[in-house]
């Protein structure tokens, strides 16, 4: 069974209903990752306003401008996301504060593989494993490192930082924890989407099996002509372009069929040429076995 889109003309409004909804799954799935994606995308921002709101209110001078943030997002093998750590191996986490007040920043950098051995992000994180490169700019033969770093309370913010390093942690943690719910939250409603496309898919194929049972004893009775011509199996080997089909004669075993069809005869010109078609397998040209149990139930009383 192809879904490719196409429109064809008589089709029932159920039958076009389905089709669009199998059609546009992956418009769906596109336009719902807007959302997740725009949070994943913006979570080193919403890290930075965390630490910046919670330090400003100590240490108005400093700001943190800069985050480098090396656990991302990631697909497995079965399409599901999660969150991986594979860059945190060879790189530093590392947050840039300045000082506007002087010509003073650093960075807080460190390595934390946690998450690599199974335990909760930054579990393993100590305050001793904290690296501070500090920079100041402009330096010449008359500035006094120790003059600047004392005008920019240096000390006294490494010192908050100790004092508050579970704090600090716990900023971090709770960033890895709303991402990781986050992507639970997607995958629960991919798999939901996953789940509606697969009953579209299956309702579309019932429904469809359901028209050509109809077909099949209404062309019992007499000849079914299509408004489009469509294209019939009449053996594994050979497929035609018909016009119209009737049931001549079902045999003993529900098995086949004697069918007549005007099909499509592009031998000279093109033109319809009726033909007669002996023991074509019920299964190959309709799609159903009247042997088929499953059948049965749909076909109920009419057989």
């Amino acid at each position: 069974m192809s879904y490719d889109g196409k429109v064809v003309l008589g089709e029932s409004v159920d039958k076009l209903l389905l089709q669009s909804q199998i059609n546009g799954f992956g418009e769906l799935v596109k336009a719902n990752w807007k959302e997740y994606g725009e949070f994943f995308n913006g979570i080193e921002e919403r890290l930075q306003n965390s630490i910046y709101d919670w330090s400003s209110k100590f240490f108005e001078e400093w700001e943190l401008t800069k985050i480098n943030w090396p656990i991302g997002i990631e697909e497995d093998d079965n399409g599901k996301n999660f969150v991986s750590s594979d860059e945190c191996h060879d790189n530093y986490f590392e947050f840039k504060f300045v000082n506007h007040e002087s010509p003073v920043g650093f960075f807080l950098k460190f390595k934390d593989l946690s998450l690599e051995v199974g335990l909760e992000a930054f579990d393993l994180l100590k305050f001793e494993e904290l690296i501070f490169e500090i920079r100041v700019a402009y330096m010449n033969e008359s500035t006094n490192f120790d003059q600047v770093a004392h005008r920019a309370k240096l000390s006294e913010f490494i010192e908050f930082l100790k004092k508050n390093f579970d704090y600090f942690k716990a900023l971090l943690q709770d960033c890895v924890k709303q991402t990781e719910l986050k992507v639970k939250e997607y995958n629960h409603t991919v798999e939901k989407m996953t789940e509606n496309l697969y009953a579209a898919i299956d309702s579309l194929k019932a429904l469809e099996k359901q028209e050509l049972i109809n077909m099949f004893f209404m062309a019992c009775r007499e000849k079914v002509e299509f408004e489009m011509p469509r294209q019939m199996r009449v053996s594994t080997k050979a497929k035609v372009i018909a016009k119209s089909v009737s049931v001549e004669r079902v045999h003993a075993n529900r098995r086949f069929v004697d069918v007549e069809v005007e099909e499509l005869d592009l031998s000279e010109q093109v033109s319809y040429t009726k033909r007669l078609y002996k023991r074509v397998f019920i299964r190959t040209m309709f799609g159903f076995d009247l042997t088929d149990d499953e059948t049965l139930k749909l076909i109920g009383n009419d057989l």
